[in-house]
Order: C-alpha cells, then sequence, then structure tokens
C-alpha cells in the first residue's frame, strides 16, 4: 500500500515517534499502530475507499492485528 521497504517504514517510526512511544515494552503494537495508520491515511484519500473489497480485507485484517500484536504490551479484557 505504502511502496516503501519495511525498514524504510521502521526507520520513520523512530525518527519521528518520541522516546517514550519507542519502549521495548510496547514496540511492536506501537510500530504496528504506526504502519496500519501511515496506510489508512492514504488508503481513505481514495474516493469510494469503502466500496474497495482490499481495502476491507485489510481495515479487517488489522482489526485482527491489533487486537494482540504483543503479549507483553496490554492484557486484553474479554
Amino acid at each position: 500500500v505504502l511502496l516503501i521497504q519495511p525498514e524504510q517504514l521502521q526507520r520513520q517510526f523512530e525518527s519521528q515517534m518520541p522516546e517514550d512511544v519507542r519502549q521495548p515494552s510496547c514496540y511492536a503494537r506501537n510500530l504496528l499502530e504506526y504502519c496500519s495508520y501511515s496506510a489508512l491515511h492514504l488508503m481513505v484519500q481514495e474516493p469510494d475507499h469503502l466500496s474497495d473489497r482490499e481495502f476491507r480485507r485489510l481495515s479487517y485484517d488489522m482489526m485482527l492485528a491489533w487486537e494482540a500484536p504483543a503479549a507483553g504490551c496490554e492484557t486484553l479484557s474479554k
């Protein structure tokens, strides 16, 4: 979606986000949220993005990934 290498996206995350967001305890979750936000921000610029099957699938996959990106970050309450 973003047409950049994962390593470059990670470097952007590390250079743009404050240090408290990059702490090891929640690094995976925050990196995932940064990448997802970047992709969603780009995709919603397209007209009729909600009718796009690929967009709907990607947003669903993102919701699943947000549910449990790292074991030690947050405990989910169900």
